[in-house]
């Protein structure tokens, strides 16, 4: 089958957004999901600034807007003493910094957001029930085998099949996807009231010897977003791995009433193994280009994950108004974005360290967080936030 849509390999956040980012410049595509529907997993995200301004570049932000929550602050606790370290005020002067508010959102809804802009767009076609398997270059075209066994021409090809990217395998056979020392737990319970000295409307961080603790509030109706990271092996499995609350109760032991208070309310959690896609010196091969995970996954330490995405599709609609060569359009980006996403990816693991930090250099880390004002510690976001 040949056709003048040109073809995305996924149809989660990645592929959503990498079709609304061509329709911005008018070219067709086709999504294709190996799933029935198009249905995410997962819990909660951040959307910093910089990830509210791609969705504004894509058109899809008045669509994801409507399902978010506003956090009117960040709070960073010490998860022994329970004392806050750090506060960031996420009002009018904080948009007015970096152009764009900070919200939060369940992935779900996010998928939500993304797929009513792309059903409302007549240049995307949504097919379910088929994935790309393979994909090979033929001249001036990508030729694709779903699933299903149908074979597919199209003019081009942006993966976005997930960290564990069976395309990107093919693509690249030496890239490799490394498992951090990280477990990652998380639950959604419902929204109860929250210790009195926890603002339960606020993004919550609290840094523990050896792990850490997020929470935030997302969905309608509420629920709280919780994830809990300990230090650990855990061989590979999927997201829906059932966990039992005592592995964390137990990690968490000598935590303070508060977040033990919190870590106590789910009735139960999933976990899953951290993973890095290593550093690759190009995502694009001709008429193909890796977006999302399926280029760049990462650990969700700096909460970015999704916002790389989302710079990337960005990224590819300015470079697609320059040139509508495809080759040359992947080319560019993929020269654009990485550098920026090896910063990302580095200073992720690094935020672990410093999150997990011990004994002498715990106490170091969390004077400097007491006495940091919030102007400096913004400042140190800033590259994040107006990066791209």
């Amino acid at each position: 089958m040949t056709g003048t849509n040109w073809l995305v390999a996924g149809g989660g956040i990645a592929g959503l957004a990498g079709a609304l980012a061509l329709a911005t410049r008018n070219v067709p595509s086709l999504v294709m999901e190996q799933a029935e529907d198009f249905a995410e997993v997962g819990a909660g995200l951040q959307l910093g600034p910089n990830a509210v301004e791609a969705l504004q570049q894509i058109g899809a932000w008045d669509a994801v807007a409507p399902k978010c929550i506003i956090p009117p602050e960040i709070h960073i606790h010490d998860a022994l003493g329970g004392g806050l370290m750090q506060r960031v005020i996420l009002g009018q002067k904080f948009t007015d910094r970096f152009g764009a508010p900070y919200r939060v959102i369940h992935r779900a809804e996010l998928q939500r957001g993304l797929l009513e802009a792309c059903r409302a767009n007549p240049l995307i076609t949504l097919q379910n029930g088929a994935g790309v398997t393979s994909a090979v270059l033929t001249g001036d075209s990508v030729q694709a085998v779903l699933s299903d066994n149908r074979h597919l021409k199209a003019p081009a090809l942006l993966v976005a099949d997930g960290i564990r990217s069976k395309l990107r395998k093919e693509m690249f056979p030496d890239s490799l996807v490394e498992a951090p020392p990280y477990v990652i737990y998380r639950s959604l319970p419902a929204l109860h009231t929250l210790p009195a000295s926890v603002n339960a409307e606020c993004v919550n961080l609290w840094l523990y010897p050896g792990g850490h603790v997020v929470h935030y509030p997302v969905g309608h109706p509420l629920h709280l977003n919780l994830v809990a990271v300990t230090r650990g092996i855990l061989a590979r499995s999927s997201w829906s791995t059932p966990a039992n609350g005592e592995e964390v109760a137990n990690y968490f032991s000598r935590a303070c009433p508060a977040l033990k208070q919190i870590l106590g309310l789910p009735d139960k959690w999933l976990k899953w193994p951290a993973a890095n896609v290593v550093g690759m010196s190009q995502w694009n091969l001709g008429r193909m280009l890796l977006i999302g995970d399926a280029a760049h996954g990462t650990v969700p330490f700096l909460a970015q994950g999704a916002a790389m995405a989302l710079e990337d599709v960005a990224v590819l609609a300015r470079q697609l108004a320059r040139t509508a060569d495809p080759a040359a359009a992947f080319a560019a980006t993929s020269s654009e974005r990485l550098p920026r996403v090896a910063r990302l990816q580095a200073e992720s693991l690094r935020s672990g360290r410093v999150y997990h930090m011990k004994g002498t250099f715990r106490n170091a880390r969390n004077m400097a967080l007491r006495f940091m004002p919030e102007a400096s510690f913004l400042q140190r976001l800033s590259w994040i936030y107006q990066g791209y």
